[in-house]
């Protein structure tokens, strides 16, 4: 579908922002731009979520911690979400897209 209004429309547009534009004007750009911005958070939720769980497994069969432990805190997901969002905050602010592609790799490998 995307394709044919693609090659009906003048100009020849290369991205959905500007099949958007074509089509329904500037106010599709935000619209468009809000479901994106909306599908990456979900993925990045849904990363958090695996990468917190395995990280949870792995650690409660390493050293079997149970409430009564001091370190009872490190069996929670919630205490490795933020421990993965404190590592990866400074790569978050690169600019450079092959130092991403490396952490992504990584990461990916951590699991």
């Amino acid at each position: 579908m995307l394709l044919k209004v693609k090659d009906m429309l003048p100009g020849k547009p290369e991205s959905l922002f500007e099949i958007g534009f074509w089509l329904f004007k500037r106010p599709s750009i935000f619209l468009i731009a809000f479901i994106l911005f909306i599908n990456s958070l979900g993925l990045v939720i849904v990363y958090f979520i695996i990468y917190a769980t395995t990280i949870e497994s792995i650690f409660n069969d390493l050293f079997g911690l149970t409430g009564s432990s001091y370190l009872h805190f490190m069996a929670t997901k919630e205490f490795w979400i933020i421990v993965l969002a404190l590592a990866i905050s400074p790569i978050i602010l690169k600019k450079d897209i092959q130092e991403m592609y490396i952490i992504s790799v990584v990461l990916f490998i951590s699991l």
